[in-house]
């Protein structure tokens, strides 16, 4: 960090670092001001869509929630439906929508049966469609033409590529999504009786928080969340955990603080194993 300072004009920088509270680092310096068009919310809040109105339709629960929770925090208004009859009432009593998200597969109607559906609404034939498939982009070809949809997505559905379609497609952009070079991740339903582990996620961020808990639900496994480095410790004051999702960025002791906390507290053969997330995979994040 000091040496990043020093690129900047007249730094000085301070840090304090209490006991359990984790480090806190202050610099100064003169910096140019970023554009409008640069500005620090463009991580969250998005003004190209901002207002935009989002059918989200899907029978898991928790995939509506990942999702509505990640439209809303792009300044959406996002709706979800449990099912494509829902969708379908909506849409036929004149509820207007900018772009649909549909599940691919759902029972009684599934995403290729509602697209179909939808277009036979008069005021839908233009209405945006993009298809969410476990499988990439199904093999019925001639219903896929007839129906136009605007994009198909894999799930799991990372944000970084859900929101270059969504800008993409409202911004009447050619879409581009680049195809997985990994094979499609094949979850084990039964690892959790095959491989019995108690697990901890400390994420603070919670759609991140709904996505994992999905993830080790599918092999079987009930994790626990922990939304900071505190609540870490104080879960490990609990009860015993074999493993713990550490990510590195939270608020009031962050990963890394924690991790250290729990390394002078516990000895090897009584603390969990801990794994490190975070976003940013850089060669000095690693360090």
């Amino acid at each position: 960090m000091t040496n990043d300072n020093s690129k900047i004009e007249n730094p000085k920088s301070k840090i304090q670092n209490p006991k359990s509270e984790g480090s806190t680092f202050y610099f100064t310096g003169v910096v140019e001001s970023l554009p409008d068009s640069l500005q620090v919310n463009q991580l969250t809040y998005q003004p190209q869509l901002a207002g935009k109105q989002l059918l989200i339709v899907d029978d898991n629960a928790t995939n509506r929630q990942i999702l509505t929770l990640q439209a809303q925090s792009w300044g959406m208004v996002p709706q979800a439906a449990e099912s494509g009859y829902e969708a379908l009432q909506w849409l036929s009593s004149g509820e207007k929508f900018d772009l649909a998200i549909l599940d691919m597969q759902m029972p009684g109607m599934d995403g290729m049966t509602l697209g179909a559906e939808i277009r036979q609404l008069s005021d839908c034939q233009r209405l945006p469609l993009v298809m969410l498939t476990s499988m990439g982009k199904p093999d019925t070809q001639a219903q896929t033409v007839e129906v136009d949809f605007a994009a198909f997505l894999s799930k799991p559905i990372k944000q970084s590529q859900l929101y270059n379609v969504l800008i993409q497609i409202l911004g009447g952009q050619p879409i581009q999504v680049k195809p997985s070079s990994v094979p499609h991740l094949q979850l084990d339903p039964t690892m959790a009786q095959k491989l019995p582990r108690k697990i901890l996620v400390a994420e603070d961020n919670k759609v991140n928080q709904q996505l994992a808990l999905q993830l080790f639900a599918r092999m079987g496994y009930r994790a626990n969340i922990a939304a900071n480095g505190l609540e870490v410790i104080s879960a490990l004051h609990r009860q015993h955990y074999d493993v713990v999702f550490m990510d590195v960025h939270m608020p009031e002791m962050d990963g890394l603080s924690a991790t250290q906390h729990i390394c002078e507290e516990w000895p090897p053969i009584a603390r969990p194993w801990i794994i490190a997330m975070t976003a940013n995979a850089m060669q000095g994040d690693r360090e």
